[in-house]
């Protein structure tokens, strides 16, 4: 017997079988037209197995668990992907009848074969979506955007604040969303702890918990990455000295309790409001995080740079102009209120231009109203605050919350 002979067992039997029925011509030259046939329409269903498929456009085609041979073919002819129910299930049965399907979401491309099809649905190659989560999100809104997710199932289990990566995460048609929130949570302990050991020992962070708290308040004061740890060494540094944080994410988050954004500037009274999360009435780090920070933030508490500065306020370009002193802040606090200054007689100026538009609605400057209670609250201090602050031996004025939120 030669090797091709042994590559081909099939081939071999229906030799042999062709040439028993024409030993016997009287009775079997019917048999063995019948048997040609046959031959001739098994080859033929092969062939075709590798010819390109109908398919024009790329295109993902749901199967259904328990869907079995007769509905994925259903669904293969619905979307446009085989041509024939009747050959796709005749092709099952003559050569992958032991080969499972698997249900699943699958990814088709244009002009795919029969037998690539059957690969890919054998194999299990399936599609996966992608959910973006963005940086600063609280755990309401993660919540909130994966009950609006197509493809996930089940509902949303219970999430601690600051307890989520952001990231783009891949995941299955009909994965559950509980599962989904396991890896996020998960994503994060990763991180966290891989940025943990390699952290700058000298900073008064005492545990992970603090650093993912301070990495949300990092996070909310800036959307500049490379900022961030100059922004995580104001925080750095205030803590040090034991001052109060005063950031307007905070405040916001006290009033909002992260169910999304402040719909009005923030008001001088909000410095005020009662909460353990509000840093102009309580000393040191909120009890818990205010958003689910990103890697970045993360990185940039527990490794600052090294600065002196105690205050920031924005610079008028998205950034954000920093001092180590209360006297250089308020120079800076100044320069801010006059870019300020301008942008409303700009807006001004641009004011009638935009009412002609037949219903249009206008939008406020958010850089203005933002800062309204931060201003009012950093002004220069009077003789009298001058002077406690100097027997206290620590400045009196405010940190960096005034400034642009992005």
């Amino acid at each position: 017997m030669s090797g091709g002979e042994n590559h081909h067992p099939r081939r071999k039997r229906i030799r042999h079988l062709l040439q028993h029925l024409f030993d016997h011509k009287p009775i079997n030259v019917v048999m063995a037209s019948v048997a040609l046939f046959v031959f001739l329409l098994i080859f033929g269903i092969f062939a075709y197995g590798y010819m390109p498929g109908p398919l024009s456009e790329q295109k993902q085609v749901i199967i259904k668990k328990g869907a079995g041979v007769h509905g994925t073919a259903e669904a293969l002819k619905a979307a446009g992907v085989i041509s024939s129910e009747r050959l796709f299930q005749t092709t099952h049965v003559l050569f992958f009848l032991r080969d499972p399907l698997r249900a699943g979401e699958y990814e088709f491309k244009p002009g795919m074969s029969l037998r690539e099809v059957f690969k890919k649905l054998i194999s299990g190659d399936i599609y996966y979506r992608k959910l973006t989560v963005a940086e600063g999100l609280t755990s309401f809104q993660i919540a909130e955007l994966l009950m609006a997710t197509e493809g996930l199932e089940g509902e949303v289990p219970a999430i601690k604040e600051g307890t989520l990566l952001p990231e783009t995460y891949l995941f299955a048609y009909g994965e559950s969303r509980a599962t989904l929130v396991k890896r996020m949570q998960k994503a994060q302990e990763f991180l966290l702890s891989q940025i943990w050991a390699g952290r700058n020992m000298v900073t008064p962070i005492d545990n992970q918990k603090q650093a993912i708290i301070l990495a949300s308040i990092v996070e909310k004061e800036t959307s500049l990455e490379s900022e961030r740890k100059h922004v995580a060494s104001v925080f750095i540094n205030r803590l040090g000295k034991d001052m109060k944080l005063q950031s307007d994410p905070t405040v916001i988050y006290a009033l909002t309790q992260g169910r999304g954004p402040l719909s009005r500037p923030l008001l001088k009274k909000d410095l005020e409001v009662k909460s353990p999360y509000n840093t102009y009435v309580v000393s040191k780090l909120p009890p818990g995080p205010i958003c689910n920070p990103g890697k970045a933030s993360i990185a940039a508490v527990l490794n600052p740079d090294s600065t002196n500065d105690l205050y920031f306020v924005a610079d008028g370009t998205g950034g954000h102009a920093f001092a180590p002193s209360l006297k250089e802040h308020n120079e800076n606090v100044k320069s801010w209120r006059d870019i300020k200054r301008e942008q409303k007689k700009a807006a001004s100026k641009d004011a009638p231009a935009a009412a002609a538009k037949a219903e249009t609605k206008t939008t406020p400057v958010k850089a203005a109203a933002k800062n309204t209670a931060s201003e009012s609250a950093r002004k220069a201090p009077t003789k009298k605050a001058k002077a406690t602050a100097k027997a206290k031996q620590k400045p009196a004025a405010k940190t960096a919350s005034e400034k642009d939120t992005h």
